[in-house]
């Protein structure tokens, strides 16, 4: 029968895991401001006049994006799958 509790090399890797994410969360989050930032200006100040609407739902999905951005760098959200099942849960 398989151990239930975690172990220390669990724990450690466990550790190490939510540290990466932590990291990579913060890295797409710069990222993705800094892009749907630059995306809204060039939507602003360079798109043709033809595109009439559709440029009020190009800025909602930028803006969409950005909000999206902050909540899930805020909530740091983590997923992890153990034997084709899936866990979500949130972080400090």
């Amino acid at each position: 029968m398989k151990e239930i509790l975690p172990t220390t090399e669990r724990i450690s890797n466990m550790t190490m895991w939510l540290e990466v994410t932590r990291i990579f969360d913060f890295i797409t989050f710069v990222l993705s401001t800094f892009i749907n930032g630059v995306l809204l200006n060039l939507i602003k100040t360079a798109s043709p006049k033809h595109f009439g609407n559709y440029v009020y739902l190009m800025m909602s999905f930028s803006v969409n994006s950005l909000i999206f951005a902050v909540i899930h760098a805020f909530l740091q959200p983590v997923s992890q799958g153990i034997y084709k099942t899936v866990w979500s849960w949130m972080c400090e």
